[in-house]
């Protein structure tokens, strides 16, 4: 095992792992362009307008305004968490090339893959957090009717509520932030996994490379190599962008950390602390 040989395969895993996310987002932006034309269809088309064009402030303009945050609700995800949980269990198999590094023999990574099934299933439960939560609907509801207390024209008020529903996608913010790190995750709870069924979790190196906004604890770390004792120490540090609560084999740099600890062998560490 070698450096190179480390970085090659977390650069081709982080390349899969992209593609899944990009996947993901490409899907749940389908979600927000059909909740806006359906509400489109069901409330803000039938709005009354007054004659230069602004909403009127009637009971049944209320009405059809107040349908919004159960219009925004109203998706069912479920064919979207079952092909991310496809996607997601996927990356067990992804892991087996790495541990083939240290010489260890198929069957015995096999047997450690085996017992991950259950595990990485109960952890695949986050994609049910995908949803426009009931305050962000509500906002939106809340919204319109700012702009119809403003006397806004219709045309200024559409481009407002395309912008919070579909471009920024605001209402599945939440779920969002919530599913942005959920493969990256996923993918060191395998390896930390594997490593401790294979007895190979006591050494380890900060992976990957940095970008503009990396974190000064990230550039603090990255290519140098650890001990687990050392790593547990960084529970009681504190930094910017630190998760909470914090597992660093699972968080490593915190919120949208793109590095790894990834296991490696005596020798190296040996070589490269």
């Amino acid at each position: 095992m070698n450096k190179a040989d480390v970085e090659k395969y977390l650069a081709d895993t982080h390349v899969y792992i992209e593609k899944l996310e990009k996947r993901l987002k490409g899907r749940l932006s389908g979600v927000l362009k059909y909740l806006y034309q359906k509400m489109d269809k069901l409330v803000l088309s039938k709005l009354s307008l007054d004659s230069e064009g602004r909403i009127k402030d009637t009971a049944g303009n209320m009405r059809l305004i107040n349908r919004i945050p159960k219009i925004l609700q109203s998706y069912d995800y479920l064919p979207i968490i079952s092909e991310s949980v496809a996607d997601y269990m996927t990356l067990i198999n992804k892991s087996s090339p790495y541990f083939k590094l240290f010489d260890i023999e198929r069957q015995r990574i096999e047997a450690a893959k085996a017992g991950l099934n259950a595990k990485m299933l109960r952890r695949a439960r986050v994609f049910k957090t995908m949803s426009v939560d009931k305050q962000a609907a509500i906002k939106v509801r809340k919204l319109i009717i700012k702009e119809m207390s403003k006397e806004v024209v219709y045309k200024d008020m559409i481009k407002k509520v395309v912008d919070m529903v579909v471009t920024k996608g605001r209402p599945l913010s939440h779920a969002l932030t919530e599913l942005a790190d959920v493969f990256m995750e996923g993918d060191r709870i395998i390896v930390e996994d594997m490593a401790e069924n294979l007895g190979l979790n006591q050494y380890y190196l900060y992976s990957s490379g940095l970008v503009k906004n990396s974190r000064t604890f990230c550039e603090d770390h990255v290519g140098k190599a650890f001990t687990r004792k050392e790593i547990n120490k960084w529970k009681g540090q504190s930094w910017q962008g630190k998760s909470s609560p914090y597992d660093p084999f699972v968080n490593v740099g915190g919120y949208r950390c793109r590095h790894r600890l990834s296991p490696i062998s005596e020798r190296l560490y040996n070589r490269l602390k």
